[in-house]
C-alpha cells in the first residue's frame, strides 16, 4: 500500500517564515558588527588625534616657563646668573626658539581645524580640548579664528573663560579696552621714563570682576595681576605711549 504524504504547503510556509527571520537576524548582527567597527575606528582615530595634540601642547609650553620666571624678581636673578646675560637678552633668545615652535604648531592646528573642525571636549576630551586654543592664542591669527573659538565656548567644548581671554587679547591687538582684565602689557606710560608692566585698560572697570565671575574665572582682576607680580591700577588708553 502506498501512503500519501499529504499537503506540504504548511510545512514549506513555516520553513519560509523561519528562514526570513534567520536572514533578518543575520543582517541585524552584521549591522551591529559594522556599527561596532565604525565606532572602534572612530575611537582609535580620536585617540590618535589626542596624542598628536598632546605633543603640540608640549611644544607650545617648551620655553614659556622661562618667560614666566623672568617676571619673578628672585627667579630672574637666578636666570641671569645662570646664563650670564641680562634678562632682556635671555628673553630674546628663548623668544626666537619658542617662535619657531609656535609657527610649526599653528600650521598643524590650521590644517586640523580645516579637516575636522575645532578639537573640543567631545572629540579629544579634557584638557586636550584646550590645545588648539593655546596655539591660536599665541599666534597672530586670533582675528581669523575667534568666531570658531567663540562657537566652541558656546557649545561647552572649551571653558568659556578661554573665550574671554582670547577676546581680551583681540581687543588689545585692536588698541581697544579689554573686558575681563586678563591681558598684561609692558609699555611706557606718560608718567614713566622706562617701560613698566600694567594691566591693559579695562572697559567699565567697576564691573570687571562681575564679568570675570560670569565667564568662569576664579580670581579677581586684582588677584590675577599679582600672578604677574604687579598691582592692578586703572590705566587710560591715552596714557600709553605708542610703540616706537
Amino acid at each position: 500500500m502506498i501512503t500519501r504524504t499529504g499537503d506540504w504547503s504548511p510545512v514549506l510556509f513555516s520553513l519560509s517564515v523561519t528562514m526570513r527571520r534567520n536572514i533578518k537576524l543575520i543582517f541585524f548582527l552584521f549591522s551591529c558588527i559594522a556599527a561596532m567597527n565604525v565606532r572602534s575606528q572612530s575611537a582609535i582615530m580620536d585617540l590618535f588625534k589626542k596624542k598628536q595634540l598632546d605633543s603640540i601642547m608640549q611644544a607650545d609650553q617648551m620655553y614659556r616657563p622661562v618667560f614666566r620666571a623672568l617676571l619673578d624678581p628672585a627667579k630672574r636673578d637666578s636666570l641671569t646668573g645662570f646664563h650670564k646675560m641680562p634678562a632682556e637678552q635671555i628673553e630674546l633668545v628663548y623668544d626666537s626658539l619658542q617662535e619657531a615652535l609656535d609657527s610649526t604648531n599653528l600650521l598643524f592646528i590650521e590644517r586640523f581645524i580645516a579637516l575636522y573642525g575645532y578639537p573640543g571636549k567631545s572629540m579629544v576630551g579634557e584638557p586636550t580640548n584646550e590645545v588648539a586654543w593655546y596655539v591660536i592664542q599665541h599666534s597672530d591669527k586670533i582675528a581669523r579664528y575667534f568666531s570658531i573659538i567663540q562657537e566652541a565656548g558656546k557649545r561647552k567644548e572649551i571653558p568659556y573663560r578661554l573665550v574671554a581671554m582670547m577676546q581680551d587679547r583681540l581687543l588689545v591687538e585692536q588698541q581697544k579696552k579689554q573686558l575681563y582684565g586678563t591681558q598684561i602689557a609692558r609699555r611706557r606710560l606718560k608718567d614713566s621714563k622706562e617701560e613698566v608692566m600694567f594691566v591693559w585698560p579695562v572697559k567699565q572697570p567697576c564691573f570687571v570682576n562681575r564679568r570675570r565671575k560670569k565667564a568662569g574665572f576664579e580670581t579677581t582682576v586684582e588677584q590675577n595681576a599679582k600672578r604677574f607680580h604687579i598691582e592692578y591700577k586703572k590705566v587710560r588708553l591715552k596714557d600709553i605711549q605708542p610703540l616706537s
